[in-house]
Formats: C-alpha cells, sequence, structure tokens
C-alpha cells in the first residue's frame, strides 16, 4: 500500500472504532437509538408505535432525518471536490470531519432533539466518506454487509485460494473487530463518563485531521 493508502486505512478504522462506540452511547441512553444502524432505529420506531410509546418513537426521528441529511451532504462535497486528487480530497474530508464532530459536541446542551440530528449527520458523513480499507469498500458503521462479505470471502479464500479474497477477509474483520472494540468502550468503559463520550469522539478526530492532513 502506498502512504496515503495507510493513511486512509487508519483513518477507516479509528472511524469504526468511534461508530461502535457511537453506536452504544446513543442505544443506551437515547432509548435504543443507533448513531449509524438505521435499520435498527426504523424497528425500534416502529415497535415503539406499536406499544403506544408515542414520546419514546419520537426519540429515533432526529437521528434518521439527520442521517438522511447527512449523506445528501456527503455527496455534495464529494461532488464539489471530485476534480481534486486524492490525498487533497482526503484532507478536505478529514477537516469537514473534524468540523462535524464539533459542532455535534456543542449542541448536546441544546437538547436531544438537535443532538441526535447532528450525531446522525455526521454519522452518515463519516460512513460516507471513510469507508476504504486496503483499497477494499469496508462499511464503518452498519456490519450485517461486513459479515455477509467476510463469509464469502473466507470462503473463496479458503477452498478456491484466492489470495485477494483473504486480503479482503482480513479487512472486513479488521472492520468488525474495531466496531466490536468501540462497542466495548462506548458501552462498559465510558459508561461512568459519558458526557465525555462524545468529546473523546470530538478530539480524536482533530487529532487525526491534525496527524493525516499532511
Amino acid at each position: 500500500m502506498t502512504t496515503l493508502e495507510k493513511k486512509i486505512s487508519a483513518v477507516a478504522v479509528i472511524q469504526t472504532l468511534m461508530m461502535g462506540m457511537l453506536d452504544a452511547f446513543t442505544f443506551i441512553h437515547f432509548a435504543g437509538s443507533f448513531a449509524t444502524a438505521q435499520t435498527g432505529n426504523i424497528v425500534t420506531f416502529g415497535v415503539d408505535i406499536a406499544r403506544g410509546q408515542y414520546g419514546q418513537a419520537l426519540i429515533h426521528v432526529p437521528v434518521f432525518i439527520g442521517f438522511l441529511f447527512g449523506a445528501a451532504v456527503a455527496q455534495l462535497v464529494k461532488n464539489y471536490f471530485s476534480n481534486y486528487d486524492k490525498r487533497r480530497q482526503f484532507q478536505i474530508y478529514l477537516l469537514i470531519s473534524a468540523i462535524f464532530v464539533t459542532m455535534t459536541f456543542f449542541g448536546y446542551p441544546f437538547g436531544y432533539m438537535v443532538f441526535l440530528f447532528m450525531l446522525g449527520m455526521f454519522s452518515s458523513y463519516e460512513l460516507t466518506m471513510f469507508s476504504e480499507m486496503g483499497g477494499h469498500q469496508v462499511n464503518n458503521g452498519i456490519m450485517t454487509g461486513n459479515i455477509k462479505n467476510l463469509g464469502n470471502n473466507l470462503a473463496n479464500y479458503l477452498f478456491k485460494g484466492n489470495k485477494d479474497a483473504g486480503k479482503k477477509a482480513f479487512w472486513y474483520s479488521t472492520g468488525l473487530l474495531a466496531f466490536i472494540v468501540g462497542i466495548l468502550i462506548g458501552g462498559i468503559v465510558m459508561q461512568p463518563l459519558v458526557q465525555y463520550v462524545l468529546l473523546l469522539v470530538a478530539v480524536v478526530n482533530i487529532v487525526m485531521t491534525i496527524t493525516f492532513i499532511n
């Protein structure tokens, strides 16, 4: 891998860990909501409506809308900077990521509706921009496809000797492991310090921006 590919992969792995941490954080403290897994939000929203828990169902709405909005913003950013070289794009995407997560952190005092909207927007941006590990596309927030692709590529590597499939399996498993570690950090280690979860994510993103911007 080139130096740039190594940086892109490192950021993707770290962001995957952060997404796991945020999912654990929102699930525990916002009525089973997820920062990244919108399928889960739709299911819990429907179940809450069916149970007549309308106030609780409302909690799942802002993160869903924010996620949708974040995907649109990410695509617009990609389109706008499409003529830049990959290194320059990476630098810009990192800088915007640091701005997004800082805005999200300062949105916390404005209530859960604003905070969850901004968190959904940030998560969607991250999933769109930082999904490349080792030159392969790995979803850094939704593990269903990664687990399926891991199984597919493991089969091709073990039974067909496909080395490229083996490399892909490595990166899918790396992403999966990073996500699980993030969940453990968000759900166990940071539990007594819940107010600092987003601060940690913001600091990590800022440090990555400073470290990998050159």
